[in-house]
């Protein structure tokens, strides 16, 4: 029995925080100009600090990854970031050269693809799909192998609504520094 056939109730529709939060993230990424896409805030012990552009393109990237886990998809496209690894606090690199149209394109993509997962039924949002099960394999045979931390997976795999959950923390972390960067160093509001 699905809920949204009888009430039309979505996964939307229980958390809707999920769209206020994307078009808050959207709206600070548009203030990022090409002149201060590249900026980086000083360290002062010097390690490394994504760049606003960086910023921008992880943001992006999660939001791809994560869809690509719950609809078990392949993204089809080439990350802009790459991850030090799983549990590891080492520098992100690029993997290739981007421009902030390219950025501003595959965030407005990926919030397209989400609209899709918002749209499943409420009951659907409680449940882990295949993609997030796969997933969740992969990190059980790492914590095996000693390279993830064993106590992570503690919870089993994750559900559509635990993901839309992580993924509005991870975007209000993100925009948390590109806000605080904006205006300290660039005297821009994002309002």
């Amino acid at each position: 029995m699905h809920l949204s056939g009888e009430s039309g109730l979505t996964i939307a529709n229980a958390l809707p925080a999920y769209r206020w939060n994307a078009d808050y993230t959207d709206k600070v990424i548009g203030k990022i100009t090409p002149e201060i896409f590249d900026w980086r805030p000083p360290s002062p012990d010097g390690s490394w600090q994504f760049a606003l552009g960086e910023i921008a393109a992880h943001i992006a990237d999660v939001a791809h990854l994560f869809w690509a886990e719950i609809t078990d998809n392949e993204t089809g496209r080439t990350f802009f970031m790459r991850s030090p690894g799983p549990a590891s606090r080492g520098a992100w690199s690029r993997n290739r050269e981007f421009e902030l149209s390219e950025v501003l394109a595959e965030l407005s993509e990926a919030r397209q693809k989400w609209e899709e997962i918002l749209n499943w039924p409420i009951d659907s949002a409680y449940i882990p799909t295949q993609g997030t099960i796969k997933v969740y394999k992969k990190f059980e045979q790492l914590a095996a192998d000693g390279k993830y931390p064993a106590d992570k997976l503690a919870y089993g795999p994750e559900t559509p609504i635990s993901m839309i959950a992580t993924l509005i923390s991870h975007e209000a972390c993100h925009r948390g520094a590109l806000i605080a960067y904006l205006r300290a160093y660039h005297g821009i509001s994002p309002e």
